[in-house]
């Protein structure tokens, strides 16, 4: 597993591996960026898959204040190196690049959730030939100023799931999560999920995961059991549409 502690070192940043090993978790690497700087928040986001790992760093400055950069470790042997700074091809100042990323074989995924006036991004990274490369930029059919659209993402195999969590219909800040489909060169939008009693300031789409049979999603804001209690959606993908079971936390 993986954990970040962007705090670390002046808000340098740092992520920590932990693997189990005869029972017990124990540390395994210390992660920090080859070109670290004070207030980068390196490890505000990070994941791990097999032998890669990828950390968002939020606040890095190489293309203007705060418009983020992740990086991308492999494990060779027992030691984990950096392999790759990854920066997108239109970065711009305070788009946080990297305040959620995700992994999966030769596939990342890195939101940008401040990207265009707070409306969000996410940017699909592809390894050919030992070297990762921006392939498509994503963004909802619907975007709209301040929908916050990549505050998180997840990966798993040919499709990306990317929320949305101040998305504003039918409400303010009630959020959405959308999936998209890789085919190839393209990446088609197919589903925009919503919660079926969406309310204001939900925040649905704060947290995502998907696998090959459900998709997750957090509403932090939810009022399932008293104010801001929370709740969790998931839903089972079938062809279409997506059928919904609702969990309640």
């Amino acid at each position: 597993c993986i954990i970040g502690a962007p705090g670390a070192d002046s808000l340098r940043g740092a992520a920590y591996i932990f693997e189990k090993r005869s029972g017990i978790w124990q540390q395994a690497a210390r992660l920090t960026a080859a070109d670290r700087a004070p207030e980068d928040l390196f490890g505000h986001s990070a994941d791990i898959f097999g032998n890669l790992a990828i950390v968002g760093a939020e606040w890095n400055d190489d293309n203007g204040l705060r418009s983020g950069s992740a990086y991308i470790f492999q494990r060779i042997g027992e030691n984990w190196v950096q392999a790759q700074k990854l920066l997108p091809d239109d970065g711009a100042a305070k788009d946080k690049f990297g305040n959620a990323v995700t992994i999966q074989g030769n596939l990342a995924v890195v939101g940008a959730y401040w990207d265009d006036t707070y409306t969000g991004s996410a940017y699909v990274f592809k390894k050919t030939g030992g070297t990762w490369t921006q392939v498509k930029k994503l963004t909802a059919d619907d975007a709209s100023l301040g929908d916050l659209f990549g505050s998180s993402v997840s990966l798993h195999h040919n499709r990306v799931i990317i929320g949305a969590f101040e998305e504003n219909i039918p409400g303010p800040e009630s959020g959405a999560a959308y999936i998209f489909r890789n085919t190839g060169a393209l990446w088609p939008q197919t589903h925009r999920l919503k919660a079926y009693d969406a309310a204001e300031y939900d925040g649905f789409g704060a947290a995502v995961d998907i696998s090959p049979l459900y998709a997750v999603i957090g509403a932090s804001g939810a009022d399932a059991y008293g104010l801001n209690s929370g709740a969790v959606y998931t839903y089972a993908i079938s062809r279409i549409p997506l059928h919904m079971i609702l969990l309640l936390l």
